[in-house]
């Protein structure tokens, strides 16, 4: 028996030369990793192939809160107790205002900057970095209410917002509809002391610099995660789509505008229409197959990345990742909790797997590498960060070219390992002592 164990030793070490697929790299690792109850419980690797994800080039960023920023700063914490009155003038920085407004970036619509989105903001105020594009802010300011302007932007670099902006160009139209002038009260010791707790106004500018530190560098580590995940995503080689998880988010996608769509009284068709459609179809081309086909990839490379670091999710990890979820809820409970994660996620299983995608994203972006800014965007611009196949293929550990990162044997690699096997069987008996009658 050792002796047909060496030799299907053998015949395995075989199936790995004839196969494309090498033994070796990234597909090794994922082959070791215990995919039983997760979906997507299949060789992935017949359907994608992932570029190298350790080392990721991001721009070196820091952050020192300005003069104006401060200042801007000071001004929210003291709106909150400022007296409001409409007004038929130009609005000045520090009003508030009602406003419609929509934006294209290369003559695409894009919902960040949508009022008609239900999550956008109609009100706010003039001048504090809104949007975060500093022409947009500079050109509200002075508008009339029921003024309406377009305003041609760029996007900065970085744009901690949404990176796949940065650097675009764009145009903002707004409509003012109306102006609200504010009455601050005075910035003193008095004012921090009372609503803020703070004994002088020098100690809370401290609080304020040391804050908007915090959140920048928070912003910034974001940043660069969504930075290192976006290569992956763009690099990444898609052979091909499984049915049964592409169904499913096509039907996902569908019941959520059709909930969407009773929600705002309207009919199916009728709300896509609304949308920009032209109908039904048009929606499911241009839409639904698009995010599906988008939402099933990133999850094929999550389940791959994963299964090859062997992300697991520990119960100290999940409880805590657990509770804090229901902070908002005030509870502590974990079998409360559970409960509440169920019907927010569909199940529990799911809501695991979010911890898990979420673990593996910050693996990939815990190892990136800090370089200048300013030779970061230059290589963007330069299209230095598109990979080849050749080296998606070599991460993979695979010289295969455009076929698939592992393919089902082919007949001759099948007739070459059952010969190995059938001889070894043979032989086995040949070598056989016989039995002594």
């Amino acid at each position: 028996m050792r002796f047909i164990g060496k030799i299907v030793s053998l015949a395995a070490a075989a199936s790995c030369a004839l196969t494309l697929a090498s033994c070796g790299g990234l597909r090794e690792k994922y082959d070791k990793y215990d995919r039983t109850g997760e979906r997507y419980d299949y060789d992935l690797s017949e359907y994608v192939a992932v570029p190298e994800y350790r080392g990721i080039e991001v721009p070196a960023l820091d952050y020192t809160p300005s003069e104006e920023d401060i200042e801007n700063a000071r001004m929210l914490k003291r709106a909150y107790f400022a007296p409001e009155t409409e007004v038929n003038e130009p609005c000045a920085k520090y009003d508030l205002v009602d406003a419609d407004y929509s934006a294209t970036v290369d003559g695409v619509n894009y919902s960040r900057f949508d009022s008609s989105v239900e999550s956008a903001r109609r009100s706010f105020m003039v001048g504090v970095g809104n949007f975060g594009v500093k022409e947009i802010d500079d050109g509200i300011v002075g508008m009339e209410p029921k003024e309406e302007k377009t305003i041609s932007f760029t996007f900065p670099e970085p744009y901690l917002q949404d990176p796949e902006m940065s650097g675009k160009s764009g145009e903002f139209t707004i409509r003012i509809a109306a102006v609200r002038r504010q009455e601050f009260p005075e910035y003193t010791d008095d004012f921090v002391e009372e609503h803020y707790g703070f004994p002088s106004v020098d100690e809370y500018d401290d609080e304020i610099v040391d804050q908007l530190t915090h959140d920048m560098r928070l912003n910034y580590s974001g940043y660069e995660k969504r930075l290192a995940w976006n290569y992956v995503m763009d690099n990444a080689k898609v052979y091909g789509y499984p049915g049964k998880e592409l169904s499913t988010a096509r039907d996902a996608i569908v019941e959520s505008v059709m909930a969407s769509a009773e929600a705002s009284g309207l009919s199916f068709d009728d709300f896509v229409v609304e949308a920009g459609y032209d109908d039904r179809n048009d929606f499911y081309d241009r839409y639904v197959e698009p995010y599906a086909r988008e939402t099933v990839k990133e999850e094929m490379i999550l389940f791959f990345i994963a299964r090859a670091e062997n992300v697991i999710l520990t119960r100290a990890e999940y409880e805590s990742e657990l509770i804090s979820y229901c902070s908002l809820y005030e509870i502590t409970d974990v079998k409360a909790c559970e409960e509440i994660v169920t019907k927010s996620f569909g199940s529990l299983a799911r809501f695991k797997e979010q911890l898990i995608f979420k673990k593996t994203q910050s693996l990939i972006g815990d190892a990136t590498v800090a370089i200048p800014a300013a030779d970061y965007y230059a290589n963007v611009h330069a299209g230095k960060y598109t990979v080849s196949d050749d080296a998606i293929e070599k991460a993979m550990g695979s010289d295969s070219g455009d076929a698939p990162a592992i393919v089902a044997l082919s007949a001759a690699s099948v007739v070459v390992i059952i010969v190995i096997v059938f001889l070894a069987v043979k032989i086995a008996k040949k070598d056989k002592p016989k039995k002594k009658k």
